[in-house]
């Protein structure tokens, strides 16, 4: 019997996010599942991805003020994920902080966007960046794969 499953981690928390048995494709397809036992998961305003428990990590060796930055004095560590949490508690991740540019003063994700193109029933693939512009800051720059006709 073959399963799939996902989930979301990363170095300084391990394992935060798992899907569990059970689960539709569709969840186990577009969401990272639930928090592991004894993690907390929870989204900033900014959208950036919190995750608080046993499996985060003390602090980076020897440098107090990165350590300052990534975790609060409540113990939540900020990652540099960005996501949601839908009404079952699953967590959806969007994109990094880094890959969001700000296009004329607003938040502007490119994995976001990206899926916004996918469903567009011609857009095969679609990959977004954000440029410099003199105006606005930043604006985005989308490459799109057209889907071959049969």
């Amino acid at each position: 019997m073959r399963v799939t499953a996902t989930g979301h981690g990363l170095t300084e928390a391990g394992n935060v996010n798992l899907s569990r048995p059970g689960d539709s494709l569709e969840d186990v397809a577009t969401t990272a599942g639930l928090p592991c036992e004894g993690v907390e998961v929870r989204i900033a305003d900014d959208h950036v991805i919190l995750v608080r428990g046993y499996n985060v990590m003390q602090g980076y060796l020897g440098d107090a003020v990165a350590t300052a930055e990534a975790i609060d004095a409540e113990g939540w560590l900020h990652t540099a994920d960005l996501g949601n949490v839908d009404d079952a508690g699953r967590l959806r991740v969007v994109g990094g902080k880094k890959d969001m540019f700000i296009l004329g003063g607003f938040n502007a994700y490119p994995a976001e966007i990206e899926g916004f193109l996918r469903e567009h029933p011609a857009v095969a693939q679609a990959a977004v960046i954000g440029l410099p512009d003199d105006r606005l800051g930043q604006v985005g720059k989308a490459f799109v794969v057209q889907k071959t006709k049969n």
